[in-house]
């Protein structure tokens, strides 16, 4: 890159995913020795941009992009386009005067970052994180797709208020169709967090003793016992499997799919009886 080989370097970059370590140490050769890091990052742009949505370049191009934008002061604004970016891209960065164009964010934490006069436009993003202390200065978001928010243990799906928080947060949203203005501060429904702990449990297993409910659920059981599993049950969402071991301890398995589950949880305002109604509502299509 610093001799400026632009066919070797693609060469080299369509082979196989780098890794951190390599990505970390290109990124600190290139700032220690490169007189203009902004010419490396449009070697790594024009390299990219026409690359399928499906591309190690891509996300190679994004692996080492990210390195080189953390604490670089450009003058002019750059634009950064049809990039993939890793896991945790975005966390304990200082990113300054970049526009992210139609790029895809694995999810990413914002703790210790500090994002200033940045731009998303028709970005795909699976989930910001939002704990702990980050700056946000003049951060937009345009026309980008915001899948989830994770506070604590609390993932948020539906989409008014992943854009409410997010607002409340520091960032600004300027889509047509999303008015924020005058809506109310997230707050979450307890059943339906109580909900989403135990389901999300079943991303890893097939099958879960009540032990395993009980433990995640702490000082919560007796309440989800006595009046979240049994709807959940009723409605299908959970289901009884008999328990191979001794004893009269419970077995459950996941009643529908994962991806059901996500669609009514992006579905439900963060309500629990608007999840449980969409799943009411498959039944009962399926009847007739």
């Amino acid at each position: 890159m610093i001799n400026d080989e632009l066919t070797e370097v693609r060469s080299i970059l369509r082979i196989s995913s780098l890794s951190q370590q390599t990505a970390d140490t290109v990124a600190s050769l290139l700032k220690q020795k490169s007189d203009d890091i902004s010419h490396a990052i449009r070697m790594l742009q024009g390299l990219c941009i026409k690359e399928g949505p499906v591309s190690i370049i891509r996300e190679n191009c994004g692996l080492l992009t990210i390195r080189l934008l953390d604490g670089f002061n450009a003058d002019d604004t750059i634009l950064i386009e049809n990039m993939a970016f890793p896991p945790d891209a975005l966390h304990s960065r200082k990113i300054r005067n970049v526009s992210f164009k139609k790029s895809y964010f694995r999810a990413t934490g914002l703790r210790k970052s500090r994002l200033t006069d940045c731009l998303f436009i028709s970005c795909i993003i699976e989930r910001f994180a939002v704990d702990g202390e980050f700056s946000l200065n003049n951060v937009t978001v345009r026309d980008s797709m915001i899948e989830s928010i994770l506070i604590g243990e609390n993932e948020i799906f539906d989409p008014s208020d992943i854009s409410v928080t997010l607002a409340n947060k520091g960032f600004v949203f300027t889509d047509e169709d999303k008015n924020i203005a005058g809506h109310e501060p997230y707050k979450p429904d307890p059943d339906l967090i109580l909900t989403e702990k135990i389901l999300r449990k079943f991303i890893r297993a097939t099958q879960i003793d009540e032990n395993v409910f009980k433990v995640r659920l702490g000082n919560d059981k007796k309440h989800f016992f006595d009046n979240i599993l049994p709807t959940l049950l009723n409605t299908g969402i959970l289901a009884d499997v008999p328990h191979p071991g001794e004893g009269k301890q419970r077995r459950f398995r996941l009643g529908v799919p994962m991806s059901r589950v996500n669609t009514a949880l992006a579905n439900s305002e963060g309500r629990f009886d608007l999840f449980v109604r969409y799943f009411e509502t498959q039944n009962q299509r399926q009847d007739i």
